[in-house]
């Protein structure tokens, strides 16, 4: 799976994937060299889900676990949800690396969850990393700012983009937050097509919008 991106502002959460499922596959030249690249299986992956009180849910890294589909699996555990039980975006996310670990110790996923925790007084947004394999629920955004991202992506340019922005991101409004990720996801896209990697990340992206009251989809 090939790449997402979560952003936090103060006006809204954005969560972005592309559609792409990969596969490796080696090349042998003539010169005796071997090259690997990426082979696109499909481009119509569905790869941010949402709860049913609007946390979202991004994934990163395998297709499969125990020879059933990431999508399948995602599914299974948004069917077994308890939202009364996990309400917020914490609990979701430990939730969810609990569920996995109990499927699969050894998968090497990456998961974004992302949305409001509406417990206090206030609704506040959060954004968590989950990482699978590690067992390692990680918070992204700040709570005295809001603001926060974070990515997975196929090239790691994406990333020294984020950081060459750095300190201006604070300022980025919900608008820019969405393009933002576009351009990041086409400036990944179109690396992988320069450097002959295959075209691992699709034109067509989902971008998922969350406000305190309320959701959006929009097709990138």
């Amino acid at each position: 799976m090939s790449f997402i991106f979560s952003q936090v502002t103060r006006r809204g959460i954005v969560m972005t994937a592309d559609r792409c499922a990969t596969g490796k596959a080696t090349l042998e030249r003539t010169t005796g060299t071997r090259e690997d690249f990426c082979v696109t299986v499909s481009t119509t992956l569905q790869k941010i889900f949402v709860t049913k009180n609007n946390i979202g849910i991004s994934s990163y890294g395998d297709g499969t676990v125990n020879k059933t589909s990431m999508e399948n699996c995602l599914c299974a555990f948004l069917e077994q949800l308890d939202v009364e039980k996990y309400r917020t975006p914490y609990e979701v996310a430990n939730h969810l690396k609990d569920f996995f670990w109990q499927l699969d110790q050894n998968i090497m996923n990456l998961f974004h969850v992302g949305g409001y925790d509406t417990t206090g007084k206030l609704p506040l947004p959060a954004l968590y990393m989950v990482a699978t394999n590690e067992r390692v629920v990680e918070k992204i955004n700040c709570d005295e700012t809001y603001q926060g991202s974070i990515l997975a992506g196929m090239t790691g340019i994406a990333g020294d983009i984020t950081k060459r922005i750095g300190s201006e991101f604070r300022n980025y409004n919900l608008r820019d937050a969405i393009e933002f990720a576009k351009f990041l996801t086409d400036t990944d896209r179109q690396l992988m097509r320069f450097m002959r990697r295959g075209q691992a990340i699709s034109e067509e992206i989902d971008i998922f919008i969350i406000k305190p009251d309320g959701i959006q989809w929009i097709e990138g």
